[in-house]
């Protein structure tokens, strides 16, 4: 117990309390709390720290805790005012915390241990019992991964079966069940992408493999999906390189586009609409054929559909077209060149007539043989135009080609000058050879209109004709100094119908004012041909070109057909003879009656077949001079009504015609004629003809 002051005023051991010195006997006075020799009560006020004032006197005013530390062993202390506050003494107590502490210590420990293993076991338990609902909850949710995966050989089915969880075990089973179905589904689809790739590779493989372009384009004009046919109908090497232009640029005439969808907007689909579109790098339009369906609403169509190039088709409906009115220009030019024979026959014949007249004088004779060549020219104009109009045979005979090449120019000589063209002749020194002359020289003709044709608005007109001899073939050089081919165009300039004359030109340029028919060339190829020959081509743009027409040399003994030779008209007083002529031309039928009344022939005439055959079966005839065409009865008619007729008492038959000589022969053959003397004749054909057949009537050459 202390006082205020901090003197020990009671203690267990009072002599401790005693303050003394050492070597000394104690004093009266107590010992302080520092001075106090028990260790363990001074340090339990120091430990306390209890507040003092400047006098050192004790503040404590409610009792004070503290716990302190001494040789290792824990403390507990208490200071606390002495309740009477009369007596300012304070009560101090200290005691080993062992002492009421270590009971509970030790059980707290104990509690500590227990609950440390408490906690343990609950730990392993809880684990084991997450394990065992965890475990089958990954299970189960990499069972679900495994079949979201598409594996369906996972082996979690096995043990979430075995597990201890019924729930498990059966959300288990329900997963394999959906397993199987899963892969039943698996199967099931795999099975339908299968026939859906084979349908989709078959309908790719018929839509790649068509020759019919397959399209989509959207309403602006974007080429949304194509196939390779129509990408290279459209100039493009790949679907790629198509996509990347807009349908816009493929037509020829953007007023074509707008006419297409006005139709489809009015009708939403259309059939065999034809039209024309320019590819991609080419100068040539293409004709084509649209099937198209309009799809979508106003906002957001496009236009789906086929395309075709109908080019060929395009070509051959032109082709047979012009065919056609060849044909038509054929019958009219066999009809006029008929009648332009009749014509001739008598010019022709009367000339002759006239110019054998005694006592003429030259002048008047020299006028009768200028009509005579005439007529003679004019002949053999009428033999090349039936020649273009009708298929023929060449009809080979020995001809000088620069003979031939001079008449050709002669025809056209007229324009040429008018036009200011230069002409350049170099002919070598060439043979007589095997040729059909009006053919060859129609080649030549055509040629010389092509080259005049080429030199339309060129400054400088120049056309050369050369002529000589390679490699046993005569040859015929025309050149220009005109426009030129193409030469993509160089390789087709032989196809019939096939003309490019003016297409190309400027609208300004005289050039455009040309059209051609594509017949020329491809009859001149044809002609060659029929020679055995050819046709070589150089070309080069405006630089003009060079037609080079090649012409086997062949002598006599190659002709095709026998070679007919008229010479001078001779009397034979011992051939005489009763001649019938048939024609309806009147100056045809006078001519031929003076010309062999003048030779002692008896000459009955009529333009009547039928009235013919009353004569001869009432007076007879040994001779029959028919034309073919005729108003009443036609030639052929007559010639079959002949043959019915007794064998003693039929004439002999000679065909007098203005048709080509090829078509009336083919047109007789089997009727018994004797032979057949083309319009217009000389007057010695006429009556050698005459003369041979009735020799041979009369059996005078037997």
């Amino acid at each position: 117990m202390l006082n205020r002051n901090r003197d020990v005023v009671a203690f267990h051991d009072v002599d401790k309390i005693k303050f003394r010195k050492e070597g000394e006997q104690a004093s009266s006075r107590l010992v302080k709390i520092d001075e106090l020799s028990d260790k363990f009560c001074r340090a339990a006020f120091r430990a306390l720290g209890i507040a003092q004032d400047e006098n050192s006197q004790i503040l404590l005013n409610r009792a004070e805790y503290a716990e302190f530390e001494l040789d290792g062993e824990s403390y507990q202390a208490m200071f606390t005012p002495f309740p009477n506050p009369q007596w300012p003494w304070v009560i101090g107590m200290y005691m080993p915390e062992n002492d009421y502490l270590g009971a509970l210590k030790q059980n707290r420990v104990n509690n500590y241990l227990m609950t440390f293993g408490i906690s343990v076991l609950a730990s392993f338990l809880i684990l084991f019992i997450a394990r065992s609902i965890a475990r089958p909850v990954i299970g189960l949710r990499r069972y679900a991964e495994d079949i979201a995966a598409g594996d369906f050989s996972s082996g979690q089915k096995e043990c979430l079966q075995q597990g201890m969880f019924r729930e498990v075990s059966e959300t288990a089973r329900r997963f394999d069940d959906l397993m199987k179905e899963l892969e039943q589904s698996r199967q099931q689809r795999q099975r339908v992408e299968e026939s859906l790739r084979r349908k989709e590779n078959q309908y790719s493989s018929l839509v790649e493999n068509l020759n019919v372009g397959v399209f989509r384009i959207g309403h602006d004009g974007e080429i949304l999906s194509a196939n390779r046919t129509f990408a290279q109908m459209a100039g493009c090497q790949t679907i790629d390189e198509l996509k990347g232009h807009n349908v816009m640029e493929l037509y020829n005439d953007q007023g074509d586009r707008k006419e297409l969808l006005d139709a489809l907007k009015v009708h939403r689909n259309v059939h065999n609409w034809d039209l024309q579109l320019r590819p991609i790098g080419r100068q040539d339009p293409i004709w084509v054929s649209l099937y198209c369906n309009l799809k979508g609403n106003l906002t957001n169509c496009y236009v789906e559909g086929l395309i075709e190039d109908i080019t060929e088709r395009k070509h051959s409906e032109e082709m047979l077209i012009l065919s056609e009115r060849m044909a038509a220009v054929g019958t009219l030019a066999s009809g006029v060149a008929h009648e332009f024979n009749n014509i001739h026959t008598g010019v022709l014949g009367y000339a002759e007539l006239g110019g054998r007249l005694e006592g003429l004088s030259e002048q008047a004779r020299s006028y009768f043989e200028t009509i005579r060549v005439s007529s003679l020219r004019a002949r053999d104009l009428t033999a090349n135009l039936l020649s273009c109009s009708s298929r023929q045979s060449a009809r080979m005979t020995r001809a000088d080609l620069n003979a031939t090449i001079r008449e050709s120019y002669a025809l056209v000589e007229r324009e040429f000058v008018s036009d200011g063209i230069e002409l350049v002749c170099d002919f070598a020194e060439l043979p007589k050879f095997l040729m059909d002359r009006a053919q060859v020289g129609q080649v030549v003709l055509n040629l010389l209109i092509n080259a005049r044709h080429a030199l339309i608005g060129c400054p400088q007109k120049q056309i050369s004709i050369k002529s000589g001899i390679s490699d046993d073939q005569a040859w015929i050089k025309v050149s220009d100094s005109g426009c030129g081919i193409p030469e993509d165009h160089l390789k087709k300039i032989f196809t019939p119908f096939f003309s490019t004359k003016g297409e190309y030109a400027r609208s300004d340029s005289p050039q455009a004012t040309v059209r051609g028919t594509g017949l020329g060339l491809a009859i001149c190829h044809t002609i060659a041909r029929n020679h055995s020959g050819r046709i070589e081509v150089e070309s080069q743009m405006n630089f003009g070109s060079s037609f080079t027409l090649y012409l086997p040399l062949r002598d006599v003994g190659d002709a095709v057909g026998p070679q007919v030779e008229y010479p001078k008209f001779f009397v034979n007083p011992e051939v005489s003879g009763r001649i019938l002529v048939i024609d309806d031309e009147p100056n045809i039928r006078e001519l031929i009656n003076q010309t062999l009344t003048g030779q002692g022939y008896e000459v009955v005439t009529t333009d009547d077949g039928e009235e013919g055959l009353k004569i001869i079966h009432n007076e007879g005839a040994d001779l029959v001079l028919v034309d073919i065409q005729m108003p009443k009865m036609n030639g052929i008619d007559f010639l079959c009504q002949l043959q019915e007729i007794d064998e003693e008492q039929r004439p002999l038959a000679l065909v007098v015609t203005g048709k080509m000589p090829d078509a009336a022969e083919s047109a007789q053959s089997g009727l018994g004629v004797y032979a057949t003397l083309a319009k217009p004749f000389v007057i010695d054909e006429l009556q050698t003809m005459v003369q041979a057949a009735l020799v041979r009537k009369k059996g005078l050459d037997a």
